[in-house]
């Protein structure tokens, strides 16, 4: 099975392995190969410079477990539950808060600081820290799964 993603250390070691030792062309060749589209590779923060996305799909399959339809991509109801997180599954689709618990879950502890920093950068989350519930949880605002309400109308 391939992977789907290489971390900066891992890319340096097989640099090594061609003959390409200098980052600055380690740099220059995962730029290039983002710019052909054959990888992902953001730089903006230390963070996402550390991972190479091999699978753009892995990134999709990350980023779809949370941004989603409730009606059309149900999730399993048997685990939410018997992990105890289905406050927190309907919290997300109800309010669009989402907790770091069940991001973790989700992406099973896996690439999860990878993650939300790229869904911070590209505005899909952002921090929420306003309803004074944390427990020790960190909570972000997931925009796209809010919701319109009923207007209301005066007489």
């Amino acid at each position: 099975e391939s992977a789907s993603f290489i971390y900066m250390k891992d890319v340096r070691t097989l640099g090594k392995t061609v003959e390409i030792t200098s980052m600055e062309e380690i740099d220059m060749m995962l730029q290039l190969f983002h710019d052909l589209g054959m990888i992902i590779h953001f730089t903006s923060t230390p963070t996402l410079n550390d991972i190479v996305t091999l699978s753009p799909q892995w990134l999709i399959d990350g980023l779809s477990k949370i941004i989603r339809d409730r009606e059309l991509h149900k999730y399993n109801a048997k685990k939410i539950r018997d992990v105890g997180l289905e406050d927190e599954v309907q919290k997300m689709f109800e309010e669009a808060i989402v907790s770091l618990d069940l991001m973790e879950y989700f992406w099973e502890h896996n690439t999860v600081e990878f993650l939300i920093d790229l869904m911070k950068r590209t505005l899909l989350i952002s921090d929420w820290a306003f309803d004074g519930q944390h427990d020790g949880n960190s909570f972000f605002l997931v925009p796209s799964l809010l919701h319109e309400q009923k207007k209301y109308k005066s007489k």
